[in-house]
């Protein structure tokens, strides 16, 4: 007699948070992270967008679009990553939103505001 309830909070709910790894800084490269998890009640297929934008906003310019890869069971999450070259001169901002943003998406989800993240200030080490 296991079986899910009914209403609006019987719903995934894809949340995405942003790092970026300074491995690469040497090859003037920034890795920026996103780690997509499902904090709702039911599962996602795979395929969901991940976008990476410079600026800490989604009018900034795109840098890359990424595919979510596996089905995201609740409490379930991944990573997904792009490559974007080391801006010169001042500190670096990024956002990123997974299932287009905050409500336009395709999943209907019982909390829209969690689908994007932001981080700012990214430098490279000065090495001597």
């Amino acid at each position: 007699q296991n079986v899910q309830g009914e209403g609006i909070f019987n719903a995934p709910d894809l949340a995405v948070e942003l790092s970026i790894a300074l491995a690469e800084c040497a090859r003037g490269e920034f890795i920026l992270r996103a780690r997509v998890s499902n904090l709702g009640a039911l599962g996602v297929p795979a395929g969901f967008p991940v976008a990476f934008y410079a600026r800490t906003d989604a009018p900034g310019a795109v840098l890359a679009t990424t595919m979510t890869t596996i089905p995201l069971l609740p409490g379930q999450s991944t990573s997904v990553t792009t490559v974007v070259p080391v801006p010169t001169g001042a500190r670096a901002d990024y956002f990123v939103t997974v299932d287009g943003g905050g409500g336009a998406g395709v999943v209907a989800e019982c909390d829209d505001d969690n689908n994007d993240d932001v981080a700012t200030g990214a430098s490279c080490p000065i090495i001597e």
